[in-house]
């Protein structure tokens, strides 16, 4: 069962790398979102943390980032204002390209260019990270505002993780926060994971 996982989280992190290749070829900037960041960084183990699907996002011209997924082959399985969701040809699973970290793309602003100028080399398949600053905020975003503070416990201790071996900056938190208007989703979210891991 672990090598089963192991391959199969092996394989969503190789989608996410592929997906950015496809977007980055069309001259679309992207990074990757939350679980195959984890997996590749503060997870001992890729399969320690599991994925349901993979989650890319498109710092700009979103358009054409799905357009480039599209013409790959990936198929369209369902859509929101945030994201669009696509079955890979290659059967690694589901990618859900993101145009912004959670619903109601206006509420939180997201930064792009600061994104890319924030964003670290990788470390294994994914060319690129974002800050461990930028993670942080979208793990928070996604805990309060998307879900409601109700997640998995792997899911909270994706909290604790990045903050013990990524060691996010303090001051930079608060302003990249403060400028995507989510101090409160942050805060909230730091609250409950302090309680639960």
């Amino acid at each position: 069962r672990r090598r089963a996982s192991l391959a199969r989280t092996l394989g969503q992190v190789e989608l996410a790398a592929r997906a950015i290749a496809l977007v980055d070829a069309r001259g679309v900037r992207a990074l990757p979102l939350k679980g195959a960041v984890l997996a590749e960084t503060v997870y001992d183990v890729e399969s320690d943390r599991p994925m349901s699907d993979v989650d890319v996002l498109a710092l700009e011209r979103f358009a054409d980032a799905a357009a480039a997924l599209r013409e790959a082959g990936f198929a369209e399985v369902a859509r929101g204002d945030h994201a669009l969701a696509l079955r890979d040809p290659r059967g690694a699973g589901i990618l859900e390209l993101h145009r912004s970290v959670v619903s109601a793309p206006g509420l939180f602003p997201l930064d792009g260019p600061g994104a890319w100028e924030r964003r670290l080399p990788g470390r294994g398949q994914l060319r690129h990270l974002p800050s461990p600053e930028d993670l942080l905020l979208q793990l928070a975003l996604h805990a309060a505002f998307q879900h409601g503070l109700v997640l998995s416990l792997v899911q909270w201790l994706d909290f604790r993780r990045v903050l013990e071996r990524e060691r996010p900056d303090p001051a930079a938190l608060l302003e990249i926060a403060a400028a995507a208007r989510a101090e409160a989703p942050l805060a909230a979210a730091l609250r409950v994971a302090e309680a639960v891991v």
